[in-house]
């Protein structure tokens, strides 16, 4: 029996772009957006002045953040996978 690959159905639910890793749909933005917190939409980035440059980008080194890296207006907002509980430093999971 052939595996049911998610992406063809549906668009795996992705906005843009999804790609199938390890059998599971994973969406992906285009040149120009960013992946949203909710993993399946994607946002148009607003061009960048100095001040921007300064944020952290999940795009960087995962924002720094030892699990889940999740872009947010302001800079970025780790999580953690399950059965972890974020630091205090907002960036590491124990």
């Amino acid at each position: 029996m052939t595996q049911l690959n998610q992406c063809q159905v549906n668009n795996g639910g992705c906005d843009q772009l999804c790609d199938l890793e390890g059998g599971i749909a994973k969406c992906k933005c285009k040149e120009g957006f960013l992946l949203q917190s909710d993993g399946k939409k994607c946002k148009e980035v607003e061009r960048l002045d100095e001040t921007s440059l300064n944020l952290e980008s999940c795009n960087r080194q995962n924002g720094k953040c030892s699990h889940k890296c999740f872009q947010e207006p302001n800079g970025v907002r780790c999580a953690c996978r399950g059965g972890y509980k974020l630091l205090p430093d907002n960036k590491g999971c124990t």
